[in-house]
């Protein structure tokens, strides 16, 4: 099982944070490899790409929590995706991206997991704070951060 854990600081208030990363349509402006999100019942239906390879995967978020669960069956691989957010000041925010992945058993699942998933996991992972820090990073004219 691969743990991949990354996080940043930006200058904007937790509950604006919070509300930016509540709403799943804006996945895609902070996860490069989500290109189109849908509503599907009580759940997300996320389109990707990510290296050539075009794929679906369901969010379901938890309530009152920027934490979401990826089905991702069809990668052949478990994946649970969570969003931290923690308070630093008033007006700054720590943002942690947690990931566990879990590829199929067998030798199989180990050379993927070793030698393929944990280097595309830890970009893609990697990609998205970065996307994150730039979101929040753009300020207004009165100096606050401005998710677009």
């Amino acid at each position: 099982m691969l743990d991949i854990e990354r996080s940043t600081v930006v200058p904007v208030g937790a509950p604006e944070v919070f509300a930016f990363l509540k709403d799943a349509n804006n996945l895609p402006q902070w996860n490069p490899a989500y290109k189109k999100v849908s509503p599907r019942g009580s759940a997300w239906l996320v389109e990707c790409e990510s290296r050539g390879y075009n794929y679906e995967l369901e969010i379901t978020w938890e309530p009152d929590a920027a934490s979401y669960c990826v089905d991702s069956r069809n990668l052949r691989v478990n994946a649970t995706l969570r969003i931290e957010i923690a308070a630093e000041s008033a007006n700054e925010t720590r943002i942690k991206y947690c990931g566990k992945f879990e590829m199929g058993t067998g030798i199989t699942g180990w050379l993927g997991e070793k030698f393929f998933w944990s280097r595309v996991f830890e970009e893609r992972m990697s990609d998205a704070i970065a996307a994150l820090t730039d979101i929040f990073s753009v300020k207004e004219p009165n100096g606050r951060g401005n998710p677009a």
